[in-house]
């Protein structure tokens, strides 16, 4: 059998390097990772190396930010009101059971995983990250209506 068969004698998909060496990333060709020279560097005789920086993978940073901004900005235009009582609520009401303002908890960049995780979990953080707008007919909206009715 071989390297490129399965164990029922199929043939079975190469695995790509997770990242190629310098000289196959340069020249595009297929980097095996070999250590302490991948083939392609030992056919050539040259040194093998892993310079290049890291790129990450994923959206660029604060490509995702500017989709809370414009939901921000449809907010505000739709009912401008919202943001006074945002600002007071920043000014005059303490986080959780902290002690501490809602605008110094926010300014703390300490804490600022734990407030992106709370908006990533509501049904806000999810529309922003999937478009998927949410049933508003669940136990949130229902309880505002209740209350608006008394």
């Amino acid at each position: 059998m071989s390297d490129e068969e399965g164990d029922d004698g199929r043939a079975s998909k190469k695995r790509k390097a997770s990242r190629a060496c310098d000289r196959c990333n340069l020249q595009h060709q297929p980097c095996d990772n070999a250590t302490p020279k991948c083939s392609v560097c030992d056919r050539a005789g040259t040194e093998c190396t892993y310079n290049r920086p890291v790129r990450k993978r994923g959206p660029r940073t604060g490509y995702t930010a500017q989709y809370g901004e414009r939901l921000w900005g449809l907010v505000l235009q739709a009912n401008p009101a919202i943001e006074d009582m945002i600002l007071r609520t920043l000014a005059t009401s303490t986080y959780r059971d902290t002690g501490i303002m809602n605008a110094d908890y926010f300014r703390n960049n300490d804490n600022q995983a734990e407030l992106v995780s709370y908006f990533t979990e509501s049904r806000l953080g999810r529309f922003v990250q999937t478009g998927d707008l949410p049933d508003i007919r669940g136990p949130s909206a229902s309880s505002v209506v209740v209350l608006a009715a008394q």
